[in-house]
Order: C-alpha cells, then structure tokens, then sequence
C-alpha cells in the first residue's frame, strides 16, 4: 500500500488482524500495523482474542489489551468465554473479569448457560443470575428444558416459566419438543 502512496489506516490494516490464522499472525500484524503508522484500537485486540485457541492466549491477549492502554470491557470478556468453549475455563475469565471490576452481564451468563451440563447445574447457574440481578429469559429456560431428565420435567419448566410471568416462545418451544423427541428415540432404541 504505502508503494502505491496509499496510507493505510485503521481499517485497512485491521484486514491484516481478521485475516491472521493465529494469535502469532495476529501480533505480526499488529507489528506490522505500527510500522505503517497505524495505531491499533481496542476492535484491533478484540479481533486478535478472536484468533486464541486456549485460556493461556485468551488470557494474555486481554493482558497485552491492559498492556496497550485499553479496558477491557463485558464484550472483551464475553469473546473471552466464547473461544475457551469450557465451564472451568470460563469461570477463569470471569474471576479475571470480576477482579478487573468488570460486572458479567447476561451476554456472559448466556455464554455460560452453553458450558454447562445437566438440570442441576443449570439450576445452579440460574440461581448466580439471580443473585446477580441479571433477569431471566426464554433462553435460559431453553437452556433448562434441554437439560432436564424427561418430558414431565421439561413441562415442568414450562409451568415454572409462566409462574415467572415470562412466555414461552419458539425457541422454547424447540426445546421441549427437541426433549421429547430424545426421550421418544431413547424408548424406541430399548
């Protein structure tokens, strides 16, 4: 670009940072970028957290984000969450989250809801959003549904759900239906 007396900026060379196939890539291309006169943003370290492939990367990703003047915020740490894939790993991030003063929102709680396994601890993981204020919604009760042991549980949940004033919708509905059709293959497979 700069041969063709092009100056890149901020938005060209971020294409550098969504084209990286790695964490490594991605910090070449920020080095790359600062060679070229373009300061990398806060979206810049968010793409790169994009690129990690474990908690050590995502970790020091965030760090480096710290390092370059930038706070980390609910969406960084959500992005987070999204690459470790895992509850243990998750619950790192949040521990790093909360001890950077940075409250988990229901984007957070959501991610979670998707790391979790069995009624049980769906339950559990409801009862920390409602301690946290964090309101419930269709999809946590999706989320119950699909972890519950039966049909007659999942209906359940239903019940609970408008006991709650909140209404049951498609996905919901997916759901229980999703539910009932495992238990239906789980019967004819005896």
């Amino acid at each position: 670009m700069q041969t063709a007396l092009i100056q890149p900026d901020l938005h060209t060379c971020g294409l550098l940072v969504d084209r990286a196939a790695d964490v490594s890539a991605g910090r070449a291309a920020i080095r790359q970028m600062k060679s070229m006169g373009c300061q990398p943003n806060h979206g810049l370290y968010v793409k790169l957290l994009a690129k990690a492939a474990s908690l050590t990367e995502a970790i020091a990703v965030i760090e480096e984000m710290r390092a370059a003047g930038f706070r980390p915020g609910s969406g960084t740490y959500n992005a987070a969450i999204n690459v470790v894939r895992n509850e243990a790993d998750s619950r790192v991030i949040i521990a790093d989250m909360i001890a950077a003063q940075v409250t988990p929102d229901r984007g957070t709680y959501h991610l979670l809801l998707d790391r979790v396994h069995g009624e049980e601890a769906v339950r559990a993981l409801i009862a920390e959003m409602q301690a946290a204020a964090i309101p419930l919604d269709t999809a946590v009760y999706a989320r119950l549904i699909a972890q519950t042991p039966n049909y007659t549980a999942a209906c359940a949940v239903i019940t609970e759900m408008r006991a709650s004033n909140i209404q049951p919708d498609k996905g919901t509905y997916y759901a229980l239906i999703s539910r009932t059709a495992d238990e239906v293959a789980a019967r004819n497979q005896l």
